[in-house]
């Protein structure tokens, strides 16, 4: 061992000192050194066997090289000394996983869902690269722990690379391995023994020629150590059976599998693994238990589909816990009945009283699969009658509540939000503290949106009392914080989040706010755009868009390139995340119409409107918006058409007919004055006057009102 040390210590002598060799596996030798131009602790990774393709390598470790991310190493070099090929990475202290767990650690429900979603952050940002990097080997052993309780997924000498279908570099652990990975390890090993006409074993290469790739098969035995199986090399191998191929979705369920044996202890068993519902519960929560059926599904089209939508689930685990959700995890929304026979059932169980709790909790998950899937589509006849049918199961389950809440705030209904999840508080419908503290998120983020950064801080802070854990409300409470001033409190804010494992985009979407509150906008832009290039999430993403966009809303320089970011950002993102962006969109196209007089902009605004009502995203001051756009354009008769819009939709109140007694006043003034007529003014201006008094609300516009009807008066028209 000493004379193999010395050997590889001669040939890197120029740049590195190796320390000592501190692991060994089916890939290759491990060597902690030191990096003398650097001055810092590396790793070194000795290859068994060297690719005779350097131009393909030296592509492979290039890709990896520009990897930035909290939870990765850094990939420093690859190194060809003729005759053996090494990689360079970060040297990450403190220990793996499989070290602590070999030790009997145990680690809390809350620390496991930490590490989940740091890690959930890691493949996010490896498979959203251009050519999408599987990891390919994700076990306890390959992942470190750091003295900061933060996670770092190591190893990409067996990383694999996406192109063309090829598949350049395969791990196999048993238990953490995906069952289409073992396949096609075993496919490999049969293709391996009829083409050399060898038995493949340990030791056994078989003779093969044209050799273009690195194959490494590797093994991981009962105690965590890894056992080399094959080390060979052959040309890349194409599967034809589809189901063997591996894709994103294996390295969730290897995700999953890690996650399993950190929360319970115990290595899952190879193969197809019996996951207990009520166990996994009870070690942690009915919604994280979820989450890892999913992510372990035995075929692939049951899991996550992606490592965005698993981290999703993970981000709103509060919504997902304790009473709170219970999704179905034996049966897909495909396999259920169609919507009115779910609807038949739901007044079956209220006919007889033959139907289980468990039936009855079915059905109501399947109605909130329902809600949620029309929220992302913006349909809003789908949403309301599965709303309606969730409240003939159980009018006081909090699930579809909250979600007819999170519907409001996407639509940009703000108040209507706040007083949703208030109503929730005031009904006793919010018990555990984990739904309580997304609740308090979700009220912080309406108060900021409505500009209330005082009252959001606060939500945001109690938010925080209930789930010290959840990097969201650290994000947001420092934005608030931000918004508000308190420039001060938000640095401390984010270095708390960062301290819980904050990812690296919404770490740039917090210092741009901060950058905002001291008005330094140069660094905010900056801030932005690095957010931009590097989140994978679309709804930070979206929120970087109109934090920009906000920096400057004076100039018309900054609204003409805001506008373009915002039709940019529409294009880009889903219909579900481009709510706000469709708002901040039209407000500055009224804006440039305010700067330049020209009316192009007004109805530009007027076109951002309208595609907002095609969408479903439309509220009330969608209504009232276009009524006051189209009276500018002198376009009354679509004026009328949109407060009188307002009025059916929303009913009656003050504001839609004070808005209906400026349009008749205006559009009276238009006229010649024999063609005049005040009256429609009366009758709306003495019922928006009796309303207003019956709301009790201060209303600046109301006097100004008073001051035309007293005119009008005066001049004998009235």
């Amino acid at each position: 061992m000493e004379d193999v040390t010395a050997n590889i210590q001669e040939k890197l002598k120029e740049t590195y000192d190796i320390i000592g060799q501190i692991g060994e596996g089916g890939g290759g030798s491990v060597y902690k050194a030191y990096h003398k131009r650097l001055q810092k602790e590396v790793v070194i990774k000795r290859m068994h066997m060297k690719s005779q393709n350097e131009l393909k390598n030296r592509q492979e470790v290039n890709i990896l090289k520009n990897l930035h991310n909290s939870y990765l190493p850094q990939v420093y070099d690859f190194l060809d000394t003729g005759d053996e090929v090494y990689t360079v990475i970060d040297f990450i202290p403190g220990e793996s996983f499989q070290q602590l767990l070999n030790r009997d650690v145990r680690f809390t429900k809350e620390k496991v869902v930490k590490y989940a979603r740091q890690l959930c952050e890691a493949l996010v940002y490896l498979h959203g690269q251009d050519i999408p990097i599987l990891h390919g080997d994700i076990k306890p052993a390959n992942v470190m722990l750091t003295p900061e309780d933060n996670v770092c997924l190591i190893d990409f000498n067996i990383s694999g690379f996406f192109e063309q279908n090829e598949i350049m570099a395969i791990g196999y652990s048993k238990g953490y391995a995906a069952p289409e990975q073992k396949a096609l390890v075993l496919e490999i090993q049969e293709r391996l023994k009829s083409q050399a006409g060898k038995e493949v074993g340990r030791g056994k290469i078989p003779e093969t020629g044209n050799v273009t790739e690195t194959l490494c098969l590797t093994e991981e035995t009962g105690d965590g150590q890894e056992t080399e199986v094959l080390d060979t090399t052959m040309d890349s191998i194409f599967v034809d059976n589809p189901e063997h191929q591996i894709d994103v979705r294996s390295d969730i369920y290897s995700l999953g599998a890690t996650l399993y044996h950190l929360l319970t202890g115990r290595r899952p068993e190879d193969g197809r693994v019996e996951l207990d519902m009520e166990e996994l519960s009870e070690l942690s929560s009915e919604a994280f238990a979820y989450i890892l059926m999913t992510a372990m599904g035995y075929k692939k089209e049951d899991r996550f589909q992606s490592a965005v939508k698993m981290l999703e689930a993970l981000n709103q685990i509060a919504k997902l816990d304790g009473r709170y959700k219970r999704l179905l995890w034996k049966q897909r929304m495909e396999l259920l009945l169609s919507f009115a026979a779910l609807l038949a059932g739901a007044v079956l169980f209220f006919a007889g009283k033959n139907i289980s709790r468990m039936e009855r909790e079915e059905l109501y998950a399947a109605y909130i699969s329902k809600m949620e899937e029309a929220a992302a589509e913006y349909d809003q006849a789908m949403f309301e009658e599965n709303y309606a049918a969730c409240l003939a199961v159980d009018s006081e389950d909090p699930r579809a509540h909250y979600e007819s809440a999170v519907w409001m705030y996407r639509k940009g209904d703000f108040e209507g939000c706040i007083d949703k999840i208030q109503w929730l508080f005031a009904n006793g419908l919010s018990e555990d503290t984990v739904t309580l503290a997304n609740l308090y998120l979700l009220l912080g983020n309406c108060y900021y949106e409505a500009l209330d950064y005082g009252k959001a801080a606060e939500a945001l802070e109690t938010a925080l009392e209930y789930d010290a854990e959840n990097t969201a409300i650290y994000r947001d409470l420092a934005i608030a914080y931000a918004g508000g001033g308190r420039s001060g409190d938000a640095i401390e804010v984010l270095d708390r989040a960062i301290g819980k494992g904050l990812a690296e985009d919404q770490i740039y979407l917090v210092q741009g706010e901060i950058a905002n509150s001291r008005k330094d906008m140069e660094t905010a832009r900056e801030m932005f755009q690095k957010c931009l290039a590097l989140t994978a999430d679309d709804s930070i993403r979206m929120r970087a868009y109109v934090f920009y966009c906000d920096l400057d809303k004076n100039s018309t320089e900054a609204l003409l390139e805001n506008a373009a970011m915002l039709e940019k950002a529409i294009r880009e993102l889903p219909l579900g995340s481009t709510g706000l962006l469709y708002e901040r969109l039209a407000q500055m196209y009224i804006n440039l119409e305010a700067n330049t007089d020209d009316m192009q902009y007004s109805r530009k605004a007027i076109q951002v409107f309208q595609d907002i009502i095609s969408n479903g995203m439309a509220s009330y001051q969608t209504y009232i918006n276009l009524t006051i756009l189209y009276e500018q354009v002198r376009e009354f008769e679509h004026a009328h058409e949109m407060i009188e819009q307002a009025l059916d939709l929303y009913g009656e109140n003050y504001i839609s007919y004070k808005r209906q007694a400026f349009l008749e006043a205006d559009e009276q003034a238009d006229k010649e004055m024999e063609e005049r007529d005040y009256h429609g003014f009366e009758d709306s201006y003495k019922k928006a006057t009796d309303l207003y008094r019956q709301a009790g609300k201060e209303d600046s516009e109301m006097p100004l009102l008073d001051k035309i009807f007293a005119e009008l008066v005066q001049a004998g028209w009235l």
